[in-house]
């Protein structure tokens, strides 16, 4: 099988010299080509259960399993572009390109798909301080998919963008996933979020996996208000209710 999996995974941090445990025997499945989301009251484990899939950190028992061969890129809740480089010296920062002209040309080729491709076609020579928020936080994901990743892990990437904002980048990592087939972990708190862009939704509780929901791949924009979605947001929010 493809994609990653996480067996009997736990962690914990030492903390006043007490141990917390944060992570207490997680198992999941990441299937490749989906968003999954991790979604959970703050404090549940999922952004560090992000971070360990990633390779950031090391669990202290049990494992990730990559089923293929994996490249893993970032996506954080603060773009993290250099203000001393312009928009596609920002996507490329990092990357290796050979020697040959080939290529180099294919580099130049990749830079320019993926810089399209989130909408920054105009931009390319603008500097971070030119850009708004959500124009910064496309030019995040353009670098990462620019590392032609097996995954893009992204820790609650819109938190810090106005509501519509961040309706509009969400249409983007949509947009983005169908046309590149891209593998995403998303870290979220807000439950329409998880259900505007996920097609398997993880319930975190107390470093556990509490439930799973599936949404089916399909066209068009979900509508929050449709009769399936109210009734999952309905359980999703008992669910974390119970956490309480």
């Amino acid at each position: 099988m493809d994609g990653i999996e996480v067996r009997n995974l736990k962690k914990s941090y030492e903390v006043d010299r007490r141990r917390l445990e944060v992570l207490n025997g997680i198992d999941l499945c990441l299937e490749p080509g989906e968003i999954t989301i991790l979604l959970g009251r703050s404090g549940c484990g999922k952004t560090t259960l992000l971070r360990l899939v990633g390779g950031l950190e090391r669990c202290d028992s049990g494992e990730v399993v990559y089923h293929s061969q994996h490249k893993t890129a970032f996506v954080f809740q603060e773009p993290r572009l250099m203000p001393w480089l312009d928009v596609k010296e920002n996507v490329a920062f990092g990357l290796k390109s050979g020697q040959g002209e080939a290529d180099r040309e294919r580099m130049e080729a990749k830079l320019e798909s993926v810089i399209r491709l989130v909408g920054l076609a105009d931009f390319e020579h603008a500097y971070p301080a030119q850009l708004s928020g959500g124009m910064q936080q496309r030019t995040a994901i353009a670098r990462a998919l620019a590392y032609e990743p097996s995954f893009i892990l992204m820790d609650e990437p819109f938190a810090a963008l106005d509501y519509f904002t961040r309706e509009q980048m969400q249409r983007e990592v949509i947009r983005v996933q169908r046309e590149e087939g891209s593998s995403i972990l998303f870290v979220t708190h807000s439950i329409d979020e998880a259900l505007i862009l996920g097609h398997k939704i993880v319930v975190m509780k107390d470093g556990r996996v509490h439930s799973e929901y599936r949404i089916a791949q399909e066209d068009g924009k979900r509508d929050l208000m449709d009769e399936r979605l109210l009734k999952m947001k309905q359980d999703i929010l008992k669910d974390i209710e119970e956490q309480v």
